[in-house]
């Protein structure tokens, strides 16, 4: 699954410079030494790489969700039997859980951990999608490239501060949802 996910993302970065290279030649074209095969190649290649990009990204979903599925079966099939192995007035007593909140244990909690698949390679190619993008970006426009950093970093507390509100109120309705 990352090997597709990889290759999807290095194929995603070929369309900008394809088109890069396109325009360079529509600005070069004067029609009689140019040469026009050069151009329906750089055409082609473009529309090949968008159409591989989108074929590898829903051949990385299809098997992300096949997996997630698998996860979510294995682990709702465990703590189904685990809960039926357990006396009634363990649930009532000793651990206080009521059905809503065994129900919610059981969709919410077990999708979050089925999720894995996707939040892993999310961790390698989120980093990855960012430096290649800033280094395709350095090479159009140089040192204006700076400045696109610097604002990207001064927005990372103002983002941070509002991950963190939308963390504390999906707990605070998660508890009332309880």
């Amino acid at each position: 699954i990352g090997f597709i996910k990889f290759c999807s993302c290095l194929i995603n970065f070929s369309g900008p410079i394809l088109l890069g290279l396109m325009v360079d030649y529509i600005g070069e074209f004067n029609g009689k030494t140019s040469n026009i095969s050069f151009g329906i190649a750089l055409v082609i290649l473009l529309g090949a790489s968008y159409i591989a990009t989108a074929m590898l990204n829903s051949c990385y979903n299809v098997r992300c969700t096949i997996l997630q599925t698998k996860i979510t079966g294995m682990l709702s099939r465990i703590m189904f039997h685990k809960a039926m192995l357990l006396p009634s007035y363990v649930w009532n007593e000793d651990l206080k859980i009521s059905d809503n909140q065994l129900i919610t244990l059981m969709q919410v909690d077990v999708s979050r951990v089925a999720n894995i698949c996707q939040s892993v390679h999310d961790l390698w190619t989120l980093p990855f999608e960012i430096i290649i993008a800033f280094i395709l970006l350095y090479f159009q426009v140089r040192e204006a490239f700076f400045a696109g950093v610097t604002i990207i970093i001064l927005v990372i507390p103002l983002n941070t501060y509002i991950a963190n509100r939308i963390g504390i109120a999906t707990k605070g309705m998660m508890k009332y949802k309880d």
